[in-house]
C-alpha cells in the first residue's frame, strides 16, 4: 500500500491506475461495489486500483463548528481500502485549496501525464469540484477530454 498525501506526490507514479474517488466513512454496501468493481477493472487492464479519499470529511471545511463525526478514523479507513483490494491511495486534507478547484481542474490534477488513467469508478449521486458543480455527466465528459473512462456502479442493496 502506497499513501500519497499531495498531488504533487500522486503525480510522480507513472504506473497506470484506475481510480475511485469518496470519503469511504463506513465502508457500506454502495462503498463495497464501488471499490469491488474498480479493483476488478484495474485487474483486468494491468492497473493500479486507486482510491482517492479525504482525512477530514469536507463538510467539515464548509461547517467547521459543526462538523460532521467521523464513522472510522483514517487508518481504519486506510487498512478496510487496502482490504477490498486497493494498492494506491491518495489522502487529503480538503481545505480552501481542494474547494476552490473547478470539476475540470481536479480532474486534471489526478489524471494528467505522466500519470495514466484507465478509470474513475464512482457512485451515481457522485458530486465534486467547486460548489459541487460536477457530476458523473461532467466526469464522462473529462474523460473523454483526458481518456479514461467515466463508471457509475449502481447501488446496491441489501434486502431488496
Amino acid at each position: 500500500m502506497f499513501i500519497y498525501k499531495s498531488f504533487n506526490e500522486f503525480k510522480k507514479s507513472t504506473h497506470p491506475r484506475t481510480i475511485t474517488i469518496g470519503m469511504f466513512d463506513g465502508v457500506h454496501l454502495g462503498h463495497q461495489a464501488i471499490l469491488t468493481e474498480t479493483v476488478k477493472f484495474a485487474e483486468k487492464t494491468g492497473s493500479l486500483p486507486t482510491a482517492i479519499t479525504f482525512s477530514n470529511h469536507p463538510e467539515s471545511f464548509f461547517a467547521p463548528d459543526a462538523p460532521p463525526e467521523l464513522i472510522y478514523p483514517t487508518d481504519y479507513k486506510i487498512d478496510l481500502l487496502e482490504a477490498y483490494g486497493i494498492h494506491q491511495i491518495l489522502l487529503l486534507d480538503f481545505n480552501a485549496e481542494i474547494a476552490a478547484l473547478r470539476p475540470e481542474e481536479f480532474v486534471a490534477q489526478i489524471t494528467n501525464p505522466p500519470t495514466t488513467t484507465k478509470a474513475i469508478f464512482v457512485g451515481p449521486d457522485f458530486k465534486f469540484g467547486r460548489n459541487r458543480t460536477g457530476d458523473i455527466s461532467t466526469l464522462r465528459e473529462l474523460g473523454h477530454k483526458f481518456g479514461f473512462m467515466a463508471c457509475t456502479v449502481t447501488p446496491a442493496t441489501f434486502q431488496g
